[in-house]
């Protein structure tokens, strides 16, 4: 949060309008789908066939019920999702999700777990430009979650401008992400 804030205060500073945008990936620990998992494990991270299988197993295979009113349901099995409260879990889903950095191409990302901050500055007077080239890298990790089975939570993602004049922005075009 410190290189977020610390980055966003340089370019206020110099004068410039930031957008901050504050994405959040609706239950994304419980909807990672092990297949996408798997290929970028053997594709992106170089996992040996072994390795590969190995953290299929870990995966694969697991059940759970709830407990209700004293009542327990019927067993059911886990098609998506890191084990909760494990080790492995958290740096999995980084795992999965570190390659989303590649979708922007003019804005700053930064993650953490299921949270992302997307910023981008420009000077005063490109404030269009500006909104353009948010909107388009936002659009990118839309599509991004898309194709990784994952989805954006739209209630708790928001938009901050940040300037030194209240003119500013107001004259910002809409910043918007289309969800798939």
């Amino acid at each position: 949060m410190l290189k977020v804030i610390d980055d966003i205060r340089e370019k206020f500073d110099k004068g410039e309008i930031t957008i901050l945008v504050l994405l959040d990936f609706s239950k994304a620990f419980d909807t990672l789908n092990f297949d996408v998992l798997l290929q970028k494990l053997r594709y992106y991270y170089g996992f040996d066939t072994f390795a590969i299988e190995l953290m299929k197993s870990y995966l694969c295979g697991r059940s759970q019920r709830v407990l209700c009113n004293g009542k327990i349901s019927n067993l059911g099995n886990i098609q998506s999702g890191v084990p909760q409260g494990s080790i492995l879990g958290p740096i999995l889903f980084c795992m999965f999700i570190n390659d989303i950095v590649h979708c922007c191409s003019d804005a700053s990302i930064h993650l953490y777990a299921d949270d992302a901050q997307v910023y981008l500055s420009r000077p005063i007077g490109l404030s269009e430009d500006l909104g353009c080239r948010s909107n388009d890298d936002l659009n990118s990790i839309a599509q991004w979650a898309d194709i990784n089975c994952l989805k954006l939570n739209a209630a708790k993602t928001q938009a901050l401008p940040v300037s030194n004049t209240a003119y500013d922005i107001q004259s910002l075009p809409p910043v918007c992400i289309y969800l798939f």
